[in-house]
């Protein structure tokens, strides 16, 4: 499944902080649009999972804008249904479960 949101605000043109750093805005208005096209990524713990891909980026007067584009898929999970005897009678649906390899 691929989900697009557009206008997502990346930079915002004032004061900002980065690692206890404060960046001053006209550093940030140096910033190059084609420099913003970047991978979106989760990070869990120590380990970040690339979901997609910021695109088509825009430049405001107060900020930079960015097209969105996340890449997920996944598959739905089924429980298996039994009778007494212990025979598959049916299935129900259990979840839809989202996999990053």
């Amino acid at each position: 499944m691929v989900l697009e949101v557009t206008n997502v605000s990346l930079i915002q043109f004032k004061d900002h902080e980065i690692k206890e750093e404060s960046i001053p805005p006209r550093m940030l208005k140096e910033i190059d649009s084609k420099d913003l096209i970047l991978p979106v990524v989760l990070r869990c713990g120590a380990v970040d999972y690339t979901l997609g891909t910021i695109l088509r980026t825009r430049r405001g007067r107060d900020e930079v804008f960015g097209d969105l584009s996340l890449e997920i898929s996944g598959s739905l999970e089924y429980e298996v249904i039994k009778n007494e005897k212990g025979e598959t009678t049916g299935v129900k649906p259990k979840k839809f479960v989202y996999v990053k390899e």
